[in-house]
């Protein structure tokens, strides 16, 4: 059987939670948007593992896999790269983003995080072009002298 995660980390059967379509009724009625964490967990997930090659090669390299988890799983490792690699003190806890609500601070959050990677994402191509121009000045098997 397939589970929903959502409300304080429980596992809530998939027959309970509302359809999106049900989602989208509730929140045209309610006048207010309700922000599911499940509207923004690929947002964020392609921002992290797809948008930039150098900076996913770069979390691979410290052990920091995103790829192919659980949105509770990711969501964990999302706020392990935040605290680690960006030094990020996000505006809402693990729990907050996995509930519905919160609406403002997730559109900022997600916001907040694409631009972290964005400018990671220049800081290393920036890096990469630096060290092809040196590769590219001095030669591979050193300096031969006639």
């Amino acid at each position: 059987m397939n589970h929903f995660w959502c409300f304080y980390l429980q596992a809530v059967p998939e027959h309970l939670v509302p359809s999106r379509q049900e989602q989208r009724k509730a929140c045209l009625n309610k006048k207010e948007v309700v922000a599911y964490p499940i509207a923004f967990l690929p947002i964020l997930s392609f921002s992290l593992t797809s948008s930039s090659p150098p900076f996913a090669e770069s979390l691979v390299a410290v052990g920091l896999e995103l790829a192919g988890k659980t949105d509770l799983r990711f969501t964990d490792t999302l706020y392990k790269v935040l605290r680690d690699v960006f030094h990020y003190k996000p505006m809402l806890s693990k729990q907050q983003f996995l509930q519905s609500g919160f609406s403002q601070r997730k559109i900022s959050f997600t916001c907040d995080i694409i631009n972290l990677v964005l400018q990671r994402h220049c800081q290393l191509k920036k890096n990469e072009i630096a060290d092809i121009s040196v590769r590219n000045e001095f030669p591979q098997g050193g300096w031969t002298f006639p």
